[in-house]
């Protein structure tokens, strides 16, 4: 099911909010770029570089029904 997920770096409680129709692949996507350090956002890249991968949280918030709705409700 799609859903609107975070993603916590709990050393400083910055957030970074997304939406994604199939959440599990999308967290694996978001890991695997930030482990090869070709994230598409720096300051979640430059975050992960500096805290490392322990210090990062994936929580689905909200489980969206019509993928259609994912962006007007992120």
């Amino acid at each position: 099911m799609a859903a609107i997920y975070r993603i916590l770096n709990v050393a400083t409680d910055c957030v970074y909010i997304g939406s994604a129709r199939n959440p599990k692949k999308r967290r694996w996507e978001h890991w695997n770029d930030l482990k090869k350090r070709t994230h598409h956002c720096a300051a979640l890249q430059a975050a992960w570089d500096e805290y490392g991968e322990d210090a990062f949280e994936f929580e689905v918030l909200e489980e969206v029904e019509n993928d259609s709705d994912l962006l007007r409700i992120e």
